[in-house]
């Protein structure tokens, strides 16, 4: 990704969120206790209706996703890595290698948000632990409705930009057939000039 300037570390996770805001309906709000059809209990939730369409109330409606706990995003990595309950519980150990890939894994994949379905959106002490939008379980909502719910916070730009364009791009992955390990490899050898001692 091309930055116009030299990207900034963010040191302190609060800086995405904003300190003040309203009651109304936000780009990238989150809140608190929305009832997912499809879980059917209360959970966060964060807007992924843009401004422009939020403004214009055109049409009367808005889309949000459901925010989950950062562990169970963990969790489904380290059954994707068939460890045991006892090894994922700690009672029993797993090889350095093992737990290497597993923390390289989910930093550079999940928590730098370079997997189509979830977002990571860090804690913001008192209002939102470290979580994860979950691009896959998704609601839609009369505007009318937003006043049953508690508004916990907003993300500042470009945090609060990025949340519809990274949906959009969930939605609009296409599949396709994987190539072969033999075809990969071939190529692969054909460019590599590697030798091992």
């Amino acid at each position: 990704m091309a930055f116009p300037v030299e990207p900034v570390e963010v040191q302190d996770a609060s800086e995405i969120y904003k300190k003040e805001f309203d009651g109304s309906l936000d780009q990238a709000a989150i809140y608190a206790d929305f009832i997912f059809a499809c879980i059917g209990k209360p959970c966060p939730a964060i807007v992924l209706t843009p401004i422009c369409d939020i403004i214009s109330k055109s049409p009367p409606y808005f889309t949000i996703a459901q925010i989950i706990p950062i562990e169970f995003v963990f969790e489904k990595l380290l059954f994707s890595r068939k460890l045991t309950e006892e090894q994922m519980i700690g009672k029993q150990p797993i090889s350095p290698d093992e737990l290497k890939y597993i923390k390289k894994h989910f930093i550079d994949y999940y928590l730098r948000n370079r997997t189509y379905r979830y977002h990571f959106l860090p804690e913001l002490k008192g209002v939102i632990k470290n979580s994860f939008i979950d691009f896959q379980v998704v609601q839609t909502f009369n505007i009318a409705e937003i006043e049953n719910y508690k508004k916990l916070t907003v993300l500042r730009s470009p945090w609060r930009e990025a949340i519809p364009s990274r949906y959009a791009a969930y939605c609009l992955r296409i599949g396709t057939p994987e190539y072969t390990k033999d075809s990969l490899r071939t190529v692969f050898d054909n460019i590599s000039n590697l030798k091992t001692k």
